[in-house]
C-alpha cells in the first residue's frame, strides 16, 4: 500500500480509563447530572458535523442544555475544563502503535481523526506523535468528518484509491468513510464496542496484525 491513514482515538491512543467513569466523576464533582457515554457521543458526532469546532465545549452545551442545566455556558466551560484535564492525564499510546508507525515510515503516512481542533492537536503532542506522520488532518480543523469522504480529499489523491488504506476502530466512522471514499479498511477490533456497521476489507484483533495485511 502506497498511502496509510490511521485513525487516533481507539486505534493509535486512548485513556487508561475508560472514559464513561472519567465522565461520570467530572459531572459528580461539578454537581451535574450523570452523563453517558452514548449521549456524549451522539452530541460529539452533531456538533463535528455542523463545521469547524475548537474544544468540547459545544458538546458539553449541548448535553447541558438537553438536559434543562440552568446557566449550561459556565457550567460547559466547567465540564470541558475537567474532562480535558483528566484524558490528558490518562491519555497513553496502544499496543505497539510506536513500533507499527516506525515499520511504515517510508510510506505516505496520515492521521484523519474527527475531533475538535486544539483537543486533537493536545493528545499528538502530548504524546509526541506528529514525527510518525506525514500529514494530520482533524475534522474541527477543516469542518468535515468522517465518514463523510471529503475529509480524504484534504490529503489523499482521489486516483490513488487503489493504493490507500483506512486504519481504525469504528465500523461507523472508519469502514463507513473508507467505503464511502472507495478506499480499502482494516478494522482494529481489539478496543472496538461497536458490534454494527459495515464490514472492513480486513479485520484484525491488534495493530501489529496490519504489518502483513498493508505488505499485500
Amino acid at each position: 500500500m502506497k498511502n496509510v491513514l490511521f485513525d487516533l482515538d481507539g486505534t493509535i491512543a486512548d485513556t487508561e480509563r475508560n472514559k464513561g467513569k472519567i465522565l461520570k466523576e467530572c459531572s459528580d464533582l461539578l454537581g451535574l447530572p450523570p452523563i453517558h457515554r452514548n449521549e456524549y457521543l451522539m452530541a460529539h458526532t452533531k456538533v463535528l458535523r455542523k463545521g469547524r469546532v475548537d474544544t468540547r465545549y459545544g458538546i458539553f452545551r449541548r448535553i447541558l442544555e438537553d438536559k434543562g442545566v440552568k446557566d449550561p455556558d459556565e457550567k460547559a466551560e466547567d465540564l470541558e475544563r475537567e474532562y480535558r484535564s483528566k484524558t490528558l492525564k490518562e491519555l497513553r499510546v496502544l499496543d505497539d502503535a510506536y513500533s507499527v508507525l516506525n515499520e511504515l515510515s517510508d510510506g505516505f503516512i496520515c492521521l484523519i481523526t474527527n475531533g475538535p481542533r486544539i483537543i486533537q492537536r493536545e493528545k499528538v503532542e502530548n504524546l509526541n506523535l506528529n514525527n510518525y506522520f506525514d500529514a494530520i488532518v482533524i475534522s474541527g480543523e477543516v469542518g468535515v468528518c468522517k465518514p463523510n469522504p471529503k475529509i480524504f480529499w484534504h490529503v489523499l489523491d482521489p486516483t490513488e484509491k487503489d493504493e490507500t488504506v483506512l486504519v481504525g476502530d469504528s465500523r461507523l466512522n472508519d469502514v463507513k468513510g473508507a467505503q464511502n471514499a472507495g478506499i480499502g479498511s482494516i478494522l482494529v477490533k481489539g478496543r472496538s464496542t461497536e458490534d454494527f456497521g459495515p464490514k472492513a476489507t480486513w479485520e484484525v484483533e491488534r495493530l501489529q496484525e496490519i504489518l502483513e495485511i498493508i505488505e499485500i
